[in-house]
């Protein structure tokens, strides 16, 4: 026998909000993945974009714009499968974490931003005092991504553009120091 009373009304009540609630999260969740991939697909896809443009203007030659054209799309490569691999991880504990050498991973975005830093002539400083760091590389080069992109769009127009990057302990932390002359936002 069935019943339905205001008990199971309520519990269906519960139950559909946490449904809402559990399918506003995914979205949100989403939302976040789409911007995550705009913004870091964006820069390789800009880059090959301005090389093109080098080319056309006779700026660079050829065989230099085939080099520069290949390192772009390794490095619009490794962002896609960085982009699928993470879409498989659910919960931050899962991340795999390796050592790192923070230069050879700050080169990885300094490959995939290239034609801007020639465009621009900008000048990047790196001193890294804290050579190696046990982190999630994902993270660490789409965390380098964003902070350069963001001198990019921020920087002061009038002015070239001016970005330091070190590393340093303190207090037994280990301290990522990212400055730039831009605006500010």
């Amino acid at each position: 026998m069935l019943s339905y009373g205001r008990n199971d009304r309520e519990m269906t009540d519960i139950e559909s909000q946490e449904s809402i609630d559990s399918l506003q999260a995914k979205l949100k969740a989403l939302t976040q993945y789409a911007h995550i991939i705009s913004h870091d697909v964006s820069g390789p896809i800009s880059n090959l974009s301005i090389l093109l443009n080098f080319l056309l203007e006779d700026k660079i030659s050829l065989e230099e714009y085939q080099s520069l054209v290949k390192k772009t799309l390794a490095s619009l490569e490794l962002t896609i499968d960085n982009l699928n691999w993470s879409v498989r991880i659910e919960r931050l504990e899962d991340l795999p974490i390796q050592e790192l050498n923070i230069q050879e991973t700050f080169n990885v975005v300094l490959d995939m931003y290239n034609a801007y830093i020639q465009d621009l002539s900008i000048t990047i400083t790196s001193s890294f005092d804290v050579q190696k760091i046990k982190h999630n590389k994902t993270i660490i080069i789409s965390l380098f991504s964003n902070l350069l992109s963001n001198s990019i769009k921020y920087r002061n127009h009038k002015a070239p553009l001016l970005i330091d990057v070190s590393t340093f302990e303190r207090e037994g932390e280990i301290i990522l120091k990212f400055q730039d002359n831009g605006v500010g936002v």
